[in-house]
């Protein structure tokens, strides 16, 4: 039931109030409501900033209010009182998280920073990432920092339906490969990044990567322990056995980090574009996703089955399908079934083939999805007190060999001739290679005595006599070797 209905457009952050209440933070005119249990609500504190993001309380019911856009940090005492508490630098104080020694911890965005500050306000830059900013910061028992980073919104994803609000990419022109080619998937599909030295790491321009999860240790040391190219992490959660959970965005993925070095593992998917929030409660994990607004809980315990479909795999035009093979570890007692499906759109919808049954050997089995462009697999793992694990899965394809299309035939007059760009010494003809004609011939099947194709673009003219030079530009779809 409704609980609470803010006169401002957006309630961005709540945090525990005395006797059951919360304090309930608001967008865009920067106010700040304590809420009793009954839903009562009166307005607690009013600074002149434009956003507040985040909010946190200490033992004694101080609460902390970071806002935007000057990065502001407030203390703010229990009846109602505050003054800036620590002035960020950064344009968005984005996440406040209270140390068990008492400090505050202090994502920031606009840079993505991480301040450790006392509690007589003295901060210390403890974290300088290249991203735009640090959305989430938990603590695990040990002390140890954990930091989501991002950089902003991820890219749009063009095989979901519900982003049809948005414009999407437009497709790119097919480059097609030659005969026939194996595509390899792997279901652990993040890749493990490379150990930080402490110092700012290579910005993702040049990596890349979108988003990335950073652990700070306690004695100050910090590297980053898990980065993407693909998924944007948006909160963090620190399970009973020290492992972290990261929810991410745009295709909703739940990532778990675990062990030494770090590995990431796919754990789950939620139904939706987004999942922006995680919260652990008893044997549970709570998420609150976006696009669509859902409440999911997962458990702690292993399903004793589980799907995963692939991402659509584009073969850039109509092609046959060879064989799907995979690897995977199955212990007695567990199996892994796969399966495909192909269709000539994007977006699987009714118009694509039905999943085949599944397939009998991982050593190689003949596709029986129909021709099309693309294709789409299924793996279904099924386990109990073990489990199987899926480590590559490969497909070969075929593409429809498409006609050559020539595209123009220049015969130039007879004896003129064209120099060879950038040619050193005496002039050299384009099209004219230093080999007897009769094995020029043989070897280029054509009748003229000078010819260029596929080459540089003829240089300066020139005339030489008893010389007739054609030109002429072809191309092939699937990239073949063509012969004139």
């Amino acid at each position: 039931t409704l609980f609470y209905d803010s006169p401002e457009l957006e309630v961005h952050a709540i945090a525990p109030a005395p006797k059951g209440g919360i304090y309930v933070a608001t967008s865009p005119e920067g106010r700040i409501y304590r809420v009793d249990a009954k839903g009562a609500a009166e307005e607690f504190f009013n600074p002149e900033d434009q956003y507040i993001w985040s909010l946190a309380t200490d033992a004694k019911g101080t609460v902390f209010a970071g806002t935007g856009d000057k990065g502001t940090v407030y203390r703010i005492s229990p009846d109602g009182k505050g003054d800036v508490f620590f002035q960020t630098r950064s344009d968005h104080a984005m996440t406040l998280r209270i140390e068990p020694s008492g400090s505050l911890l202090i994502g920031t965005g606009g840079p993505g920073r991480v301040f450790r500050v006392d509690a007589t306000g003295k901060g210390f830059l403890a974290l300088d990432t290249p991203y735009k900013e640090v959305r989430a910061v938990r603590i695990d028992t040990k002390g140890v920092v954990y930091a989501a980073a991002l950089n902003g919104q991820a890219p749009q994803d063009t095989n979901d339906t519900d982003s049809a609000d948005t414009p999407a990419a437009p497709t790119p022109p097919p480059t097609p490969n030659v005969s026939t080619e194996v595509l390899s998937f792997s279901v652990i599909d993040v890749p493990v990044s490379a150990q930080s030295s402490g110092t700012s790491s290579s910005p993702p321009e040049r990596s890349g990567a979108i988003g990335a999860v950073y652990r700070i240790q306690p004695d100050g040391l910090w590297d980053m322990v898990w980065e993407s190219k693909d998924d944007s992490p948006y909160d963090l959660s620190v399970e009973a056995d020290g492992a972290v959970l990261v929810a991410t965005g745009n295709k909703g993925k739940i990532f778990r980090l675990a062990g030494e070095p770090v590995q990431p593992v796919l754990v789950s998917r939620v139904p939706a574009q987004h999942a922006t929030v995680m919260t652990r409660t008893g044997d549970r994990t709570l998420l609150a996703t976006a696009n669509p607004g859902l409440l999911v809980s997962m458990a702690n315990a292993r399903a004793t089955r589980g799907t995963y479909e692939s991402d659509v795999k584009d073969a850039r035009m109509v092609a046959s399908w060879g064989a799907m093979s995979w690897r995977a570890t199955v212990p007695s007692g567990t199996k892994v079934e796969v399966s495909t499906r192909s269709g000539n759109t994007r977006t699987p919808d009714e118009a694509w083939s039905d999943w085949s049954a599944p397939y009998p050997t991982p050593e190689g089995s003949p596709i029986t999805s129909p021709k099309a462009r693309y294709l789409q697999w299924r793996a279904v793992l099924t386990g109990g007190a073990a489990t199987p694990l899926l480590t590559s899965v490969s497909a070969a394809y075929l593409q429809r060999n498409m006609r050559p299309q020539v595209e123009s035939i220049t015969v130039h007059p007879s004896g003129v001739a064209f120099q060879k760009p950038f040619s050193t010494g005496e002039a050299e003809i384009a099209g004219l290679e230093a080999e007897p004609v009769e094995r020029r011939l043989a070897n280029q099947g054509a009748g003229s005595s000078a010819q260029t194709g596929g080459g540089p673009s003829l240089g300066r003219r020139i005339y030489q006599r008893g010389l007739q030079t054609i030109a002429w530009k072809a191309e092939d779809e699937n990239q073949d070797d063509l012969s004139y």
